[in-house]
């Protein structure tokens, strides 16, 4: 008696059950809860399963119908998935690459002092730069609460943590000075509020993607400005790493052409008029921190 009872606690472990089934496919509520970031289990657990739930079925549903419609056979489709199938094996060989030289990527703030004392007469901001901060939350509720916090006094750092859909990154975005046109090009409505709204002013709410957003323009630094080496050194080093990622990646392609060329399994064909080179697809572009 005590085994059998055993073996039904075990069968009835709440984590496995089935939280949804569609056809073959199965949802169980440890799937479901693995699937969610820790600030929505947290703040509305319930509900954000049950909004998960709902979203699973309706994607089960729909790719149950597009392999009864045999839609896999259309050769629109063939095509769009030998293009991703291509992308993700390319992001693939860079992630591979660039994990394995590592110490090659590796940046000091040494090299970036170094860089800033060398070309120091190039560092003018191009455009206007900003810090900001950045709430995005899964309901208008939540983010109502979360701006009246802010303008009651409560830290930014308890506020995200509490409310943003992802406070870890957040917080960075936070800390660090972007230019105005790239600040938030994901969402343009609030990228639109921090070409108009003061210092510490908080932007009205607004909808997008799903979500709700407001910004908070923390600080700025006008077009023209030429930073000091402080302010600088964060943005050359996150720089220098970008070149040194170009490089390596510049440097492996570049070898693995010569290996075919040598091979002779590649074959190019001058169909211009002119004798003009137009293909140039090893050379350095990348640009002054500041401008890029």
């Amino acid at each position: 008696m005590l085994s059998a009872a055993g073996c039904s606690e075990t069968q009835e472990q709440p984590e496995q059950r089935h939280f949804a089934r569609v056809g073959n496919n199965q949802l169980t509520l440890q799937e479901a809860r693995s699937a969610l970031p820790d600030m929505k289990i947290r703040s509305d657990s319930v509900r954000a399963l049950l909004d998960y739930r709902s979203k699973w079925v309706r994607k089960q549903l729909m790719l149950q119908e597009a392999g009864r419609l045999k839609l896999e056979r259309n050769p629109s489709v063939q095509k769009e998935i030998n293009r991703i199938k291509k992308s993700v094996f390319i992001d693939a060989l860079q992630n591979y690459v660039l994990e394995n030289r590592q110490k090659e990527i590796e940046t000091t703030r040494e090299e970036a002092r170094d860089y800033y004392q060398q070309h120091k007469d190039k560092f003018t901001l191009q455009e206007r730069f900003v810090r900001f901060r950045h709430m995005e939350t899964n309901t208008l509720n939540q983010a109502e609460k979360a701006k009246s916090e802010l303008l009651g006094g409560i830290s930014w750092d308890e506020v995200a943590r509490k409310y943003h859909v992802k406070p870890a990154s957040a917080l960075n975005h936070s800390r660090k000075y972007r230019p105005i046109s790239m600040a938030i090009s994901e969402v343009p409505r609030m990228q639109q509020f921090l070409e108009v709204i003061g210092i510490r002013e908080i932007s009205p709410i607004r909808r997008a993607n799903g979500n709700f957003h407001f910004v908070q323009l923390m600080e700025e630094q006008p077009k023209g400005y030429n930073p000091d080496l402080e302010w600088a050194l964060e943005h050359i080093e996150e720089w220098l790493k970008i070149k040194k990622k170009k490089d390596v990646l510049n440097a492996y392609v570049k070898n693995l052409y010569l290996r075919a060329r040598a091979n002779n399994e590649i074959e190019m064909s001058n169909v211009f008029d002119s004798d003009t080179t137009v293909n140039r697809p090893f050379n350095d572009t990348t640009q002054n921190p500041i401008h890029d």
